[in-house]
C-alpha cells in the first residue's frame, strides 16, 4: 500500500578514488605509447576492486578508445586449466582451441604464453586492456601462461589490470615481481573517507548523518 514506490537508485553510484583513477589512467597513458604497464588492484572482498575497474573502463581518461580483453577467475573453475585464457580468446573473437589446444590435449604454458603474446599484439594499432579480476581464483595453467606473456612485452601497447583480495597468498611469485617490477604498480584499496561515504549513501537514496558514517 502506500501508492507507488520509488524506482531503485542506480548501481552505478560511484566516489571517490580519484587517485587510484589516476593511476590507472596514467598507466594507459604509457600503454599508449608503447610502453606495457600492469597495474594489480587489491583489497578485501566488498572494497571496490571491480567497481574501480569498471569506473576506469568506462571512463579512461584518454581520448584512445582501447580494445578490451576481459576474463575473470570463479571459486568453482579454480581447478579447470585455462579456464580464464579460454575467456580472452572469446573476448578476442577467437576459438579457445585456438589458444589453449584441443580439448584433451591442452598445450604447455609457454606455448599457450606465446599464443597470448600474439593475441594481445593486435594489427588494429589499437592499445589493448586485458582484465583479470579475481584473480585469486583463476587457475594456474592461466596464470603462468599470463606470466610468460607479460615478461616477454617489451614495446607493445598493453595494459594488464590484475583484480585481487590478497597478492601474498592469491598469485604466483612470478606475477608478483612483475607487479614490483619497473613495469609494475600496485595500487591497494583501503576504505572511504568519512565525506566519500556520505556521498555515496546519498547517491544510494540512504543518507548518512555524521556519526553514522563515522561509525
Amino acid at each position: 500500500g502506500g501508492g507507488p514506490r520509488p524506482p531503485l537508485p542506480p548501481l552505478s553510484a560511484f566516489v571517490g578514488r580519484t587517485a587510484e583513477l589516476a593511476l590507472l589512467r596514467a598507466a594507459l597513458v604509457d600503454a599508449v605509447a608503447r610502453r606495457p604497464r600492469v597495474v594489480q588492484v587489491e583489497g578485501p572482498a566488498g572494497m571496490g576492486k571491480t567497481a574501480l575497474i569498471e569506473r576506469f573502463l568506462a571512463d579512461p581518461g584518454t581520448e584512445h578508445r582501447p580494445t578490451v580483453l576481459r576474463a575473470g577467475g570463479d571459486e568453482a573453475e579454480t581447478l579447470l586449466a585455462y579456464g580464464v585464457v579460454e575467456q580472452l580468446a572469446r573476448a578476442a573473437g577467437l576459438d579457445p582451441a585456438a589458444v589453449t589446444g584441443a580439448t584433451g590435449t591442452l598445450d604447455d604454458p609457454v606455448t599457450v604464453g606465446t599464443r597470448l603474446l600474439q593475441l594481445f599484439d593486435r594489427d588494429d594499432d589499437a592499445v589493448v586492456v586485458v582484465v583479470v579480476d579475481d584473480a585469486h581464483w583463476a587457475d594456474r595453467p592461466s596464470l603462468s601462461a599470463l606470466l610468460f606473456a607479460l615478461r616477454r612485452l617489451v614495446v607493445d601497447e598493453v595494459l594488464v589490470v590484475i583484480g585481487v583480495r590478497d597478492a601474498i597468498t592469491g598469485l604466483p611469485e612470478g606475477l608478483r615481481r612483475v607487479v614490483g617490477g619497473q613495469q609494475g604498480t600496485a595500487i591497494a584499496l583501503s576504505g572511504l573517507a568519512e565525506p566519500e561515504l556520505r556521498d555515496l549513501a546519498a547517491q544510494l537514496g540512504a543518507p548518512l548523518s555524521p556519526v553514522a558514517a563515522r561509525r
